[in-house]
């Protein structure tokens, strides 16, 4: 298999440890504080919201791990981010999205049958985690599982234009990841797969599948490495 890197752009600031994240928090709370400027009122205004900025980056939610990730991609619609991977599994998925100079990472858990986690990696490309937006997306995830989105949380159409991939190199197979065109994938060199399929990595592990006779892969160059992408 041949490894290509899924997005020109990485997350960055997920190696940064907590104590560096507390610090970082308590210098702009203290500089909030002496400022008295609305500049910083996206960022933590009391301990709670501090503790939640520093420690806490997950949600939990009452319902199944599909309805979650449904409202999760819903909402991330709702709120402007262009959605470019979702993956979804029997017990966990992934989402990757990206607004203006904010990258956001999404993974969930089903814990049960009936309750599901977000992990939430929401960094601007400062590398200041995106507190306000984490928080915004949480609670709009919340409103979509409660009904409260109507007609905007619409599934098809939330993923209408990406890519789809297929649980097997078949016909009529479930669709378990969606790409959005124009990001680099991973490819297998699989020489067992009929000419029409093309095996994709999954962030998840595995692979899932493309039919070519809809998407064809294209090669790219880009700093002097060859990358293929859907179209």
């Amino acid at each position: 298999m041949e490894k290509f890197n899924l997005d020109k752009t990485e997350i960055k600031g997920e190696r940064l440890s907590i104590f560096r994240l507390f610090l970082g928090g308590m210098v702009l709370l203290i500089a909030y504080i002496l400022s008295g400027c609305s500049v910083y009122t996206a960022l933590p205004v009391t301990l709670q919201e501090l503790k939640h900025y520093v420690v806490e980056q997950e949600e939990s939610y009452p319902q199944p791990l599909r309805p979650v990730v449904q409202a999760a991609v819903c909402s991330l619609r709702q709120l402007e981010f262009k959605v470019k991977r979702i993956e979804i599994s029997d017990n966990q998925a992934y989402i990757a999205a990206f607004w203006g100079e904010t990258r956001v990472r999404l993974e969930f858990i089903a814990v049960t049958p009936t309750l599901t986690r977000i992990e939430s990696r929401m960094f601007k490309e400062s590398a200041w985690r995106d507190f306000a937006s984490e928080k915004e997306l949480f609670s709009s995830v919340r409103r979509a599982l409660d009904g409260e989105s109507g007609e905007l949380c619409r599934w098809q159409r939330a993923v209408r234009g990406m890519v789809p991939l297929f649980y097997h190199p078949e016909s009529g197979a479930s669709i378990v990841a969606y790409l959005a065109p124009g990001f680099s994938i991973s490819v297998s060199e699989a020489k067992s797969l009929p000419p029409r399929w093309a095996a994709i990595s999954l962030e998840l592990g595995g692979f899932a599948y493309l039919d070519k006779n809809c998407y064809s892969l294209k090669p790219v160059v880009m700093k002097s490495q060859t990358t293929e992408q859907p179209s």
